[in-house]
């Protein structure tokens, strides 16, 4: 296995970099690779979206998609005007708008189940509001 400044060194061969900012590339290097490998970590422990997670999806869905809405409101309507919801709610062990709020990052980017996306939209003053599309 070759060291990240062997690779710098044999990737600009020729070029006439001065050694210091060859120094400098090679540790900005290794710190990305132990970024990477700490992102990747990150993402294991969090796990993919089980059947809770699914089941919520299919529940925000149905009450909020195509709206803009925040955590709080989420559990407001939940305890107000759905049971559905809230069940849901707890079965993914969601009960304050904190744990909705990182569970909505966590879910947040790409296409999921059944093709529904979640957004971020934009901070406010009652939080973050997101926004759940059907892809």
């Amino acid at each position: 296995m070759t060291t990240t400044a062997a690779r710098v060194d044999r990737a600009l061969a020729g070029n006439p970099l001065p050694s210091k900012a060859r120094a400098l590339l090679a540790r900005v290097l290794d710190e990305l690779e132990r970024l990477r490998t700490r992102v990747e970590i990150l993402e294991a422990a969090q796990g993919p979206p089980d059947q809770a997670d699914a089941a919520l999806l299919s529940a925000l869905a149905a009450h909020v998609a195509g709206t803009t809405f925040t955590a709080a409101a989420v559990l407001r309507h939940a305890r107000l005007v759905s049971p559905s919801l809230r069940q849901a709610l707890l079965a993914a062990d969601l009960t304050n708008s904190f744990e909705l709020g990182h569970w909505l990052r966590r879910m947040a980017g790409g296409p999921l189940d059944r093709g529904v996306v979640v957004t971020r939209v934009r901070r406010t003053r009652a939080g973050l509001a997101w926004t759940l599309q059907m892809r």
